[in-house]
């Protein structure tokens, strides 16, 4: 099978209700091998809940249908993985998991590496993993509860080179009303945040992790970034959701030190730049946070601007005079 560096092939996935038959992935870094399978119809599992690894069973999903693919891959390396059911649709709300060496669903948490039930919204589900070449995985699409199942799209990219960043909110940033969709302000009008500019070279899905001590919230935008002014409306000033690509409260595992995490995955476009603001829930918190972004391909992260293009860009000049970023 035949896999450019940008565009999937797209393949067809028949379980008839029992594991695949074995697929072996040969991809390249910014390769993605896509499928289109459906969970309707198929067995029923108690499936466990999320984690890295999942340590409980779920009390919600006790007999959900669940499909899997049954993989290896040629490389060692970092992998994405997503089920989404806004392609072909209707939407459902899915749930993922990663198994290593062999998978029982009778016995669903033994060899489980991770689950995740939604990546940005309820209807994507996925995350990100690190695989050895020559290992027997499985990956699971199953739904959140027994009424959950349908038609998805599922995907397996090798990942480039994290890019990461950590710094703070300590109380001297700028603050805004943030969005709490794509279509509204929070009633947590009054929060800090940072941002950072980055950019990428191929087109497709990235993932933007953050782990914290608070409890975070996590956005990109296109430019340019105009937050509405701490107090605001959706009705009084929605500039907040101007240009807002993705945006995510919770999801993931916090890395070593931090209690918090939001993840998100969405399509990056090359050569666009974007802003990764990072914020936080509740009004007014602060705390450290440690933040990562990964996709198909190279992620470089923008200078600090200049002042005066800070206030073109409607960030305040706050927030640049407290960098205090370190990257890697």
């Amino acid at each position: 099978m035949k896999l450019s560096r940008s565009l999937a092939v797209l393949a067809t996935l028949a379980t008839v209700g029992l594991v695949s038959a074995q697929v072996n992935l040969n991809l390249s870094t910014g390769q993605t091998y896509t499928w289109n399978g459906s969970t309707t119809g198929q067995p029923t599992w108690a499936r466990p809940d999320a984690g890295t690894p999942p340590t409980a069973n779920s009390g919600i999903g006790a007999a959900t249908s669940y499909t899997v693919l049954n993989f290896t891959v040629a490389s060692n390396g970092s992998y994405s993985f997503l089920a989404d059911t806004n392609t072909p649709g209707p939407t459902w709300d899915a749930y993922t998991f990663l198994y290593s060496g062999s998978f029982d669903p009778n016995d669903p948490l033994t060899n489980a590496i991770t689950g995740n039930d939604d990546l940005g919204s309820t209807t994507r589900s996925g995350f990100l993993a690190t695989l050895t070449a020559g290992t027997n995985y499985f990956f699971v699409t199953t739904g959140y509860d027994d009424t959950e199942s349908g038609d998805f799209t599922g995907s397996i990219s090798r990942l480039g080179l994290p890019s990461t960043w950590s710094s703070s909110l300590d109380g001297s940033e700028s603050t805004w009303s943030r969005p709490s969709s794509t279509t509204a302000l929070s009633g947590n009008n009054n929060t800090y945040y940072d941002t950072q500019l980055f950019s990428v070279d191929v087109t497709g899905n990235y993932t933007f992790s953050s782990s914290q001590t608070y409890d975070g919230y996590i956005f990109i935008y296109t430019l340019p970034f105009t937050p509405s002014p701490s107090g605001s409306t959706t009705g009084s000033d929605p500039s907040s959701l101007a240009n807002l690509v993705a945006l995510n409260d919770d999801g993931g595992t916090p890395a070593s030190g931090f209690n918090n995490s939001s993840t998100l995955t969405t399509t990056l476009t090359a050569g666009v730049q974007y802003l990764a603001v990072t914020s936080s829930f509740a009004n007014l918190a602060t705390g450290n946070y440690q933040n990562t972004i990964q996709g198909v391909g190279s992620v470089t992260l923008g200078p600090v601007p200049e002042p005066t293009s800070m206030l073109a860009l409607g960030l305040g000049v706050a927030a640049l005079i407290r960098r205090r970023r370190s990257s890697k």
